[in-house]
């Protein structure tokens, strides 16, 4: 069995949703075989594959610009009797990837797939009717429990990161995409600052910095900075991405954590503060909404201010008790990566069996 994942990068190891259960596969049936090289795709390389999975549709949108028809290749990659597989982790690309042409990449991924994975049951009922020509199927976003195996105690963290013991802290994890995701942030803030709560939100800002460079990029750093402290004193940002290292930290160290999306279908961050063993928080759309549900957590209206706080008190007092210990032992339970990983090889096998008739 030969899989082709269809990524931004040439390695599937640069993308841990990908890998954490391609290479449990591997492990487990050594006769299946993954390539991700991006100009195979575009070479008779391709006609060598079983299966060709394609994870982000707009992966393909440089190749497009440089004149490949995509939607024509896939017609002739299906002419060879080889499936094509689709991974739905969004109805569109991101806020800020708004380009004609990624949205293209998705539209044309989306109607001559053979398979569509969907992480959650909502985008399954919105989308099998409108892709009726694929089989439509829920293959849960699982638990990165091969890659965090050591999860650091709050007095470790807290140190790391240099906090002070008398705070409580919550986690809101991941690149902010628009100032609509930041103001979540910023009101909840605002509103907890007397209770002794602070937001770790490392990635708030992106913020090019070199301690070698002194000029513009430095120095709109430090004012950047200077002037988010100086109106929310609550919200500390490292202006960067984290390490791994870093993450547990910011876990660890995290009472709670609270999923900062306001439009989006769906998001690794609640499967991984799962995994963490936190109480996780966030908005009641997509099929973040299903995740959170069906394990008990809070969920709120991103556009009402008053559900934002509500679920997050209503997570801090469930993170009193054992709520977040047993989010962790019902994740590894359903949704751990060998799990997962098998699911996908099942998915394949009967791929490849269909298509072969």
């Amino acid at each position: 069995m030969k899989i082709f994942i269809a990524i931004f990068e040439n390695t599937l190891h640069a993308q841990p949703y990908v890998y954490t259960y391609t290479d449990v596969i591997s492990r487990m049936h050594p006769e299946v075989t993954f390539g991700a090289e991006q100009s195979d795709f575009w070479t008779d390389k391709i006609f060598e594959y079983d299966i060709i999975h394609i994870m982000w549709p707009n992966c393909f949108t440089n190749a497009v610009n440089n004149g490949g028809d995509l939607e024509r290749r896939l017609q002739e990659i299906k002419a060879h009797h080889i499936a094509i597989v689709v991974t739905c982790h969004n109805l569109q690309p991101h806020a800020n990837v708004t380009d004609s042409v990624s949205a293209a990449c998705y539209d044309i991924a989306y109607r001559n797939c053979d398979v569509m994975i969907h992480l959650g049951e909502t985008s399954r009922r919105l989308l099998e009717k409108t892709y009726s020509q694929a089989f439509h199927v829920v293959i849960p976003h699982h638990v990165y429990d091969e890659v965090y195996t050591n999860i650091p105690t709050r007095e470790k963290s807290i140190k790391a990161l240099h906090l002070r013991d008398n705070k409580t802290y919550i986690l809101a994890f991941g690149l902010f995409r628009s100032e609509k995701e930041r103001d979540l942030v910023r009101n909840a803030a605002r509103q907890m600052r007397k209770e002794d709560v602070v937001f770790l939100a490392p990635s708030f800002y992106q913020l090019s910095w070199s301690p070698r460079i002194i000029g513009r990029n430095s120095l709109r750093r430090i004012v950047t900075l200077g002037k988010h402290y100086l109106q929310y004193p609550n919200i500390i940002v490292a202006g960067k991405r984290c390490s791994d290292e870093e993450l547990l930290w910011y876990y660890g160290a995290s009472k709670i954590a609270f999923i900062q999306r306001t439009d989006i279908l769906n998001s690794g961050n609640v499967p991984l503060g799962y995994l963490m063993g936190k109480v996780v928080v966030g908005p009641k759309i997509g099929n973040i909404a299903e995740l959170l549900q069906s394990y008990g957590n809070p969920t709120f209206d991103p556009t009402d201010a008053d559900s934002v706080i509500n679920a997050i008190r209503s997570a801090l007092k469930s993170a009193d008790g054992n709520k977040g210990i047993e989010n962790r032992e019902k994740a590894l339970k359903e949704i751990s990566s060998s799990q997962i990983a098998q699911m996908h090889y099942q998915l394949y096998s009967e791929t490849i069996s269909e298509y072969a008739k």
